[in-house]
C-alpha cells in the first residue's frame, strides 16, 4: 500500500495498462461465467488501496478537481485531472453488444486450445454457434494455427 511503500504507484494508468486491460476485460466477457464491473470501472475510474478507492464516481457531465499522489510518495509529483473515459465507456457497451448478441458467450461450453507460450485461446460454442477466442498477452506479435473449423470473425 502507499503507507507501506513510498514508491508505491497511485497514478493513472499508463497506455500500456490501459491496453492489457481492455484484453482482461475481453476475456472477461467471452469466457464462463457473469462479468464483473466494479462500480465507476467502466467509466474509467482508477485508484490504488484506500483512500484512493473512495472516490466520487466520473459522471461525464461534471468536472473535477486534480489529483496529487499520495501524500507519503517518493515518486515525483504528478497531478492528474480525473475525468470520464468515453473510449473506456464505449468500449465496455461493445463487449456487452458481443455477449448479447452471441449465444455462444452465455453458455457454459467452453474448450481450451493450446497456442503458445503468451497466446491464449479458447473455443465457445452453443448449438451451431462456434466462435473461437485469441488473446495475446505478448509484447510481440504471435502467430498461431487455427484449427478447422466455420467460425465467426467478429
Amino acid at each position: 500500500t502507499p503507507n507501506d511503500d513510498a514508491a508505491y504507484y497511485t497514478g493513472a494508468p499508463t497506455a500500456e495498462t490501459k491496453q492489457r486491460v481492455q484484453l482482461y476485460l475481453l476475456h472477461q466477457f467471452t469466457t464462463v461465467g457473469a462479468p464483473h464491473i466494479y462500480n465507476g470501472e467502466e467509466m474509467g475510474m482508477w485508484g490504488a488501496d484506500d483512500p484512493d478507492c473512495r472516490k466520487p464516481l466520473h459522471w461525464d457531465e461534471f468536472s473535477f478537481e486534480k489529483e496529487t499522489n499520495a501524500p507519503n510518495s517518493k515518486l515525483p509529483e504528478a497531478i492528474y485531472y480525473p475525468s470520464f473515459d468515453k473510449q473506456q465507456f464505449n468500449y465496455y457497451r461493445q463487449l456487452t453488444a458481443l455477449r448479447h448478441r452471441f449465444k455462444a458467450l452465455r453458455s457454459a461450453n467452453m474448450q481450451f486450445i493450446p497456442a503458445g507460450k503468451e497466446v491464449f485461446m479458447y473455443e465457445r460454442q452453443e448449438g451451431n454457434e462456434k466462435l473461437m477466442v485469441i488473446l495475446n498477452s505478448g509484447s510481440n506479435t504471435a502467430s498461431i494455427r487455427v484449427p478447422y473449423g466455420k467460425y465467426k470473425i467478429v
